[in-house]
């Protein structure tokens, strides 16, 4: 199924008995675009979540998220493609309000019928992402970027030059932490 919406994941978890249950999804661009400053543009996912109960208090959830993204270059502002492969497990405990208790566990407040999982996909797919989002390089370890955008920022590009070419002066005072960088 092809569901886009955050609602769509809201799994009403009371009824349900206690052992493993699976949900599948299909997560496209329109998803990660109802959240703000997003860095996705476009999605291809499939994810699976295995929801194991195990007793009328505590749950643990194992998200498996795979697939691609559309993301920007940060050098040449290209798109490309970015594969990801996400394995994460979230213990989940009923209490009276909502707790971050550690990095996979949270306390769910036992007056919600629905457990949100929009915003736990949407967390470890933006965490996946590399901080720096360049294109990867070739089969050859050659760089995939657009060359005319490159060859762009190298016309723009000011090396510690003044208008009349020749290399500014610096500050005497300034000049003995350079010998710091040998």
């Amino acid at each position: 199924m092809n569901f886009n919406t955050k609602e769509t994941y809201k799994l009403n978890y009371n009824g349900l008995p206690v052992g493993i249950h699976v949900f599948e999804y299909q997560l496209k661009g329109e998803f990660f675009q109802q959240f703000e400053k997003s860095a996705i543009e476009n999605a291809s996912l499939e994810v699976k979540i295995l929801f194991n109960i195990k007793n009328e208090r505590l749950f643990e959830l194992e998200f498996d998220i795979s697939g691609e993204l559309m993301l920007q270059c940060d050098r040449c502002l290209d798109t490309f493609v970015q594969n990801i492969d996400i394995n994460e497990v979230l213990f989940v405990k009923l209490g009276a309000k909502y707790i971050e208790e550690a990095e996979n566990s949270i306390v769910w407040p036992e007056s919600k019928a629905q457990l949100d999982l929009a915003s736990h996909i949407y967390d470890y797919v933006e965490l996946s992402i590399p901080f720096q989002k360049v294109h990867p390089l070739d089969e050859n370890g050659m760089d995939t970027c657009n060359i005319e955008m490159l060859e762009k920022l190298d016309e723009y590009l000011i090396e510690n030059q003044n208008n009349n070419g020749k290399e500014d002066e610096t500050d005497p005072r300034w000049d003995k932490l350079k010998d710091f960088l040998n």
